[in-house]
């Protein structure tokens, strides 16, 4: 989605090409590979999730290899908050901080302007980038204000990806940035500001519209941002104008917190279509949920996973092991909600403190060692970190015991529908 937003910035001033590794089913060394054959002046990585950041400098170092001239730029959440790592090593020249729209507009525009060898004169003038300068030094330019009206933010020129899209029966959109929950070990809130902007109803209708009429074949909308349900005027009025528009013959797949469900807005959500919900339960263990600003408990929680599922509404519920104070009977209580949830689908993930999070930034405050720590290693589903009460080894076994649980609990649900001829 980033990147789309990025060349759709700058398509009137720049030639662009987009490479992406999932779509075009390429590893490293065939995406380095199709950048040389184009020898762009410029090569931009979106470096979103942190996950990706080791394949990503791969990447680069593979484009270094071909002796390549020209200005790297990397964006995205991980990026900003490595922004220091990223340039200190050589993997980037110029990082764009934070949201990246104007940003990149105004440093794409610079450079064409100066010129490969005179434009870092011109980065000083540029908000919102951090780069080297010719010694080698970083250099951090003045912040750039959030876009506060983001219906201005132009629809993404899906061209870009048309051949993907002419096959694809799903489409990725955003409806909202920002966050006002500043959960500590999550970057949204520092990435995008700590103030909830969300998409009017209308825009959002718009651009569903503009996609059908150009791909008919999509039949799917998934909604990336972290919760969609913040305003529930916005999401009645959405409700309202796909009902009008005669679009409940589509589905639409959202993401929420669990104290924003309820049995009206989810029957209101099947009404035009929600076939699935991603909900960060995180914990089972109400001493946990409480120090996560949860305000539900595991009893809730349940009944509101029960009537989504019961309507018709996948769940995908989600959990953490080795937050931060947890203990192993707060982990048992996790594994008891594990089996009792009836959600169709269930993930768990070893907690990770990622970069831009308060429990990143200020570890030993949340009891975690972190000591030899590389970034380039991030991996939700590894052991990386320790914390005050669990080491790596415990997590490692706890995590593998986890889903294991999962594993044994869609079996068995897998089984229910066929074994009534055991009955007669």
């Amino acid at each position: 989605m980033g990147l789309l937003y990025i060349a759709t910035a700058v398509d009137n001033i720049a030639e662009v090409h987009l490479f992406d590794a999932i779509i075009d089913s390429m590893d490293e060394e065939e995406i380095a590979k199709g950048i040389m054959q184009i020898q762009p002046d410029l090569i931009g990585f979106s470096l979103k999730f942190a996950a990706n950041i080791e394949s990503t400098v791969k990447t680069v170092q593979i484009i270094k290899g071909y002796d390549y001239k020209g200005i790297i730029v990397m964006g995205g959440n991980t990026a900003t908050f490595l922004y220091e790592h990223l340039l200190r090593n050589g993997f980037a020249d110029v990082v764009v901080l934070h949201e990246g729209e104007q940003t990149f507009y105004e440093l794409v525009k610079a450079i064409k302007e100066a010129g490969r060898s005179g434009y870092q004169a011109r980065l000083y003038g540029v908000s919102g980038i951090a780069f080297r300068d010719g010694q080698g030094r970083i250099v951090r330019t003045k912040d750039r204000g959030f876009i506060d009206n983001i219906d201005s933010i132009p629809f993404p020129q899906r061209k870009y990806y048309d051949h993907f899209y002419r096959k694809s029966s799903s489409i990725y959109m955003f409806s909202s940035r920002g966050c006002c929950y500043s959960c500590f070990y999550c970057s949204t809130t520092r990435m995008w500001g700590n103030r909830w902007r969300g998409r009017s109803p209308e825009n959002l209708v718009d651009e569903i519209k503009e996609v059908l009429n150009q791909y008919p074949n999509i039949h799917n909308f998934n909604f990336v941002d972290d919760n969609f349900l913040v305003s529930r005027t916005r999401v009645e009025k959405f409700i309202e104008l796909i009902k009008k528009e005669r679009l409940t013959d589509k589905t639409y797949n959202f993401s929420a917190r669990p104290e924003l469900l309820d049995a009206d807005i989810l029957s209101r959500l099947k009404s035009i279509g929600c076939s699935k919900i991603f909900l960060g339960i995180e914990s089972g263990s109400p001493k946990i949920l409480k120090y996560l600003n949860r305000r539900y408990s595991p009893a809730e929680i349940i009944n509101k996973v029960d009537y989504a599922e019961k309507i018709g509404i996948e769940i995908v519920a989600s959990f953490m092991i080795g937050l931060p104070f947890e203990e192993s009977q707060d982990i048992d209580m996790t594994f008891t909600l594990i089996k009792e949830i009836p959600a169709t689908n269930i993930q768990c993930h070893i907690f990770t403190p990622l970069p831009g999070t308060p429990c990143y930034d200020n570890h030993e405050a949340f009891g975690l060692d972190i000591k030899e720590h590389n970034p380039l290693e991030i991996n939700l589903d590894s052991e990386t970190f320790s914390t005050a009460n669990l080491s790596k080894e415990q997590l490692r076994l706890l995590h593998r015991k986890a889903l294991s649980l999962i594993r044994h609990k869609q079996f068995t649900r897998q089984l229910k529908p066929h074994d009534s001829y055991l009955r007669g």
